[in-house]
């Protein structure tokens, strides 16, 4: 199940963010992101995909601290994982751009395109 999100694996870029994501491995795919450029110290975030009860989740670190857990909901287009209720973002998105070197991520109604990268 983890392997749809393959497409993830890699570095990518946007102004002021990296972004990371390990392949799909043991069923588990990690990432790191960290702003970048002038004013960005600081921000960071870790991101962890697994397979958990029959279903892939998502569990952001930002700042290297645990805010909840997503789970993958029915979305026509990309990945949408769910956490109705949560204080910050009931909804966060990953989903291939329109071509195999972008990638569209974001939380509720905010969208940032990323380019892929050289191993940064």
């Amino acid at each position: 199940m983890i392997g749809k999100l393959s497409f993830l694996a890699g570095a990518w870029e946007t102004a002021g963010w990296e972004l990371h994501f390990s392949a799909p491995r043991d069923g588990t795919i990690l990432g790191t992101m960290r702003a970048v450029g002038k004013g960005a110290e600081g921000s960071f975030e870790f991101h962890r995909f697994a397979e958990e009860r029959g279903n892939l989740v998502y569990r952001p670190y930002p700042r290297g601290i645990a805010n909840g857990v997503y789970e993958l909901v029915p979305s026509p287009t990309g990945f949408v994982f769910a956490s109705p209720g949560h204080p910050q973002f009931e909804r966060v998105f990953f989903a291939r751009g329109t071509s195999l070197d972008e990638l569209v991520c974001g939380m509720d109604s905010t969208c940032f395109v990323f380019r892929r990268a050289s191993c940064l």
